[in-house]
């Protein structure tokens, strides 16, 4: 078993989820871009140790969202954090706690 350090995988509900007025009228004024936003559905994220959030997925319902949730704390015990982060592409600066990353071109 891998030593995984402050990391972790939760399962997050719809931010605005069914519908609402302000809903209906960001439909209309981005022509339903906005509708195919992450806050609509629930999503898997993992969690660094100062608690922000990565999101690795979107699912369709609370049950998907759990379920992947499951999957991937398991393999995150099992798998070097190492690994495991380059497999779901959650980026070193968020890991180590340096996120979002500072544009430092001064």
């Amino acid at each position: 078993m891998a030593d995984t350090s402050d990391l972790r995988v939760e399962a997050t509900p719809a931010v605005e989820p069914g519908l609402t007025f302000h809903r209906v009228l960001r439909f209309v004024f981005t022509l339903g871009r906005a509708e195919f936003g992450p806050e609509h559905y629930p999503s898997v994220v993992v969690v660094n140790e100062r608690g922000q959030q990565f999101r690795l997925f979107g699912a369709d319902s609370w049950e998907e969202a759990v379920a992947k949730r499951d999957r991937l704390r398991a393999e995150l015990a099992s798998m070097d954090e190492a690994a495991w982060c380059d497999r779901y592409v959650v980026p070193g600066a968020f890991v180590r706690g340096d996120w979002p990353p500072s544009d430092q071109t001064a």
